[in-house]
C-alpha cells in the first residue's frame, strides 16, 4: 500500500514540477488542494489527526487576510491573533510526531517570511515585525 502511495506522490510531484518549470506556476490550485485533502484523510485514517489539525490551522492562518476581508474584521488578518491556536496545534502534534510537526511549522514560517516559495519568491530579509502585524 505504501509503495502505491509513494508512486502516486512521485507522479503527482513530477507533473506539478513540470508545470512549475515551464510556466512558473501550476494551472489550478486543485493540483495542490485535492492531494492535501487526500493526504489529510489518509493520515486521519492512520491515526495522525493532530498533524492534520496542525496542517489545517496553518492553511487557515495562511489565508487570514482573505478571511479578514470576508468577515470585515481587521483583527483576524493579524498573525498574532492566530498564534495561540498555532501553539496549541504544535503542542498536540509534537506528541504524535515531533519531526513532522516542526517541519510543518518550519516550512510554513519560511513561506510567510518569503524564504520559501516558487520561482517568484523573494529572499528572506523581511522583518519579523512585518509578519506579526
Amino acid at each position: 500500500m505504501h509503495w502505491i502511495i509513494f508512486g502516486v506522490v512521485v507522479v503527482w510531484l513530477g507533473i506539478v514540477s513540470w508545470f512549475d518549470i515551464r510556466k512558473s506556476e501550476i494551472p489550478n490550485s486543485a493540483w495542490v488542494v485535492i492531494p492535501l485533502i487526500g493526504a489529510g484523510a489518509f493520515r486521519v485514517w492512520q491515526g495522525g489527526w493532530p498533524l492534520v489539525l496542525l496542517t489545517a490551522l496553518v492553511v487557515v492562518v495562511s489565508e487570514r487576510e482573505r478571511i479578514s476581508n470576508l468577515f470585515q474584521m481587521d483583527e483576524i488578518g493579524r498573525i498574532i491573533t492566530w498564534l495561540p491556536l498555532l501553539f496549541f496545534g504544535v503542542y498536540l502534534s509534537v506528541q504524535t510526531s515531533p519531526f513532522a510537526a516542526l517541519a510543518i511549522i518550519g516550512f510554513w514560517a519560511a513561506w510567510e517570511l518569503k524564504c520559501w516559495g516558487g520561482a517568484d519568491a523573494v529572499t528572506c530579509p523581511r522583518s519579523m515585525y512585518h509578519m506579526l502585524s
